[in-house]
């Protein structure tokens, strides 16, 4: 009897069942893998992923104040110290007082070279102010039968973020130091300090979504321990300290000038002196200067810095009257602004800089220049 042969396996299905055993077997490496790295692969990729809009500003406060204000930073004392290294200056931004090149615009040099033609930008402002990013805020006026006043606050790259509508004269205007911040102070009524007769109103903005926060006078301020509930309070000329946390302010009330100290998420504070207008905290936050009103029939100020720790004030050897809020261009120097002809009425203005730390006089620091903001490295 024939033996049947036996039965020859296909090649064909061998290279099948190889590739099945294969494929299987790289599966299971896979899947042991995954279960392995998968959640440190989750943050990294929640830490590195781009936001998908501006950050949502925190609920505002009841008016007890027992909340934190909208966009207010947590009162961390461990990561957000009160004083802040200094960075150098690099870029001094300005509006031009120029009246034959970009009068009212915003203009900038590259520090330390002053003697080149400054940059001139498309934005037009009243004052402004320009953060450590390269974003700032700019008040404009858009003159007309009807003149509207506007708050710009635009990117480093100059480009309009938002626009924010303002109820009066711009005056001043600050922004903190990462730039989420921003202070507008206008005139209502009247348009410059030396009057009798003038109100103002101050807003705090959240600038990464352009809404106003709140208007400082809800905040509840005190002097003395007692609460100020006077009817004609105004306030203006707003400096925030470096950790983003307070500000200093003025605050004017029965023709009386004082310095507030005040907490941003608790929307209250407190007068620490008499006879103080538009402060301006250092950079490293240890000395604030501001105009004081001389004895006298005309309104005129001379400039004063405070160490705050010490509490001791000192007089600037400036002798002239200076209405500006003036601006740290370092911890040991400030620019400020004062009319370019002083016995001829004239729309230029010049940037003058004082030594505070040496009895030595004022120099021109940036002719045909009003309102300066240095950004820093």
């Amino acid at each position: 009897m024939t033996t049947p042969s036996p039965r020859k396996t296909s090649p064909a299905l061998i290279f099948l069942i190889l590739c099945l055993v294969s494929f299987a077997a790289l599966g299971l490496y896979f899947f042991r893998a995954t279960r392995q790295t998968g959640p440190a692969n989750d943050a990294e990729q929640s830490e590195t992923a781009p936001s998908s809009g501006p950050p949502a500003a925190n609920p505002s406060p009841s008016p007890s104040g027992s909340e934190p204000a909208a966009g207010a930073k947590p009162a961390d004392a461990s990561t957000q110290p009160d004083e802040l290294a200094t960075p150098a200056p690099k870029r001094i931004y300005f509006r031009s007082t120029n009246v034959e090149r970009g009068y009212g615009q915003m203009a900038y040099l590259d520090l330390p070279r002053l003697d080149a033609p400054p940059s001139l930008t498309s934005l037009s402002c009243e004052v402004l102010d320009v953060s450590i990013s390269g974003a700032g805020i700019c008040l404009v006026a858009t003159r007309g039968v009807l003149t509207r006043y506007d708050a710009i606050l635009f990117n480093p790259g100059g480009k309009t973020r938002h626009s924010i509508p303002l109820g009066g004269i711009p005056s001043r205007t600050r922004l903190n130091r990462d730039g989420t911040m921003a202070a507008t102070t206008v005139f209502l009524t009247g348009h410059g300090y030396d009057s009798v007769d003038f109100t103002t109103e101050t807003l705090l903005i959240d600038t990464r979504t352009g809404t106003p926060l709140v208007n400082l006078e809800e905040y509840s301020v005190s002097r003395g321990g007692k609460r100020i509930d006077a009817k004609d309070v105004n306030y203006w000329g707003v400096t925030f300290t470096p950790d983003g946390k307070r500000f200093y302010c003025t605050l004017s009330t029965n023709r009386q000038h004082y310095l507030v100290r005040a907490d941003i998420a608790t929307r209250t504070g407190e007068t620490l002196r008499d006879n103080v207008e538009c402060p301006s905290l250092s950079p490293n936050g240890k000395r604030v200067v501001y105009k004081k009103r001389i004895p006298g029939s005309r309104v005129a100020w001379r400039l004063h810095i405070l160490d705050l720790a010490a509490n001791v004030e000192t007089p600037l050897p400036e002798t002239r009257s200076v209405d500006d809020q003036l601006e740290w261009l370092d911890d040991g120097h400030v620019l400020y602004s004062l009319p370019e002809n002083a016995s001829t009425p004239s729309p230029g203005t010049d940037v003058w800089m004082i030594d505070v730390d040496r009895a030595t006089p004022p120099t021109k620091f940036l002719p045909k220049a009003y309102s300066p903001s240095v950004v820093r490295q």
